[in-house]
């Protein structure tokens, strides 16, 4: 089974990393709540608390994608950082893409509601894996991510045995 890789140095962040966002009605503190459901729009194989400081979780998505991340960051109703501190990516030659990048999710508001921006510091198109993590993440994002908070329900990837 593949291993996680990490390697020495952190990603630089450019002005040509990935992002996306969305406008919701919904308050900045449901918003907030979302993100922090992982396992409610990602995907339900995840150990650990993505909502505690200082922790470190894991996405399980074997064979495919499996990582490591660190919680830098929370502030309620604003912004949710998580660093990628271990990364395996099956269907990439350099498995250190996406070690060192920092995961950053943004609630601002914006008109009668709130604009969530979700950007990968350190994706950018120069990576391999950016196209298909570009899809990847809108879907995520713009897909389960919104109807998690939207109507209480995302697409995680599902639990396996």
């Amino acid at each position: 089974m593949n291993e996680m890789v990490v390697p020495g140095a952190a990603s630089e962040t450019t002005s040509t990393d990935f992002s996306c966002s969305f406008v919701t009605s919904k308050s900045a503190a449901a918003i907030y709540e979302g993100i922090l459901d992982v396992r409610g729009w990602w995907s339900e194989n995840i150990e650990g608390s993505p909502g505690a400081l200082g922790t470190d979780w894991i996405y399980d998505n074997r064979p495919v994608h499996l990582a490591r991340f660190r919680v830098a960051e929370l502030v309620p109703g604003r912004r949710v950082v998580w660093d990628v501190l271990e990364n395996m990516l099956s269907f990439v030659k350099d498995q250190s893409e996406w070690v060192g990048d920092r995961l950053v999710f943004e609630i601002t508001p914006e008109g009668n509601g709130h604009r969530l921006t979700f950007t990968q510091h350190g994706l950018t198109p120069a990576d391999q894996c950016y196209d298909i993590c570009d899809n990847a993440w809108t879907g995520y994002i713009a897909g389960s991510l919104r109807a998690r908070i939207e109507v209480g329900k995302g697409s995680p990837v599902n639990k396996f045995s």
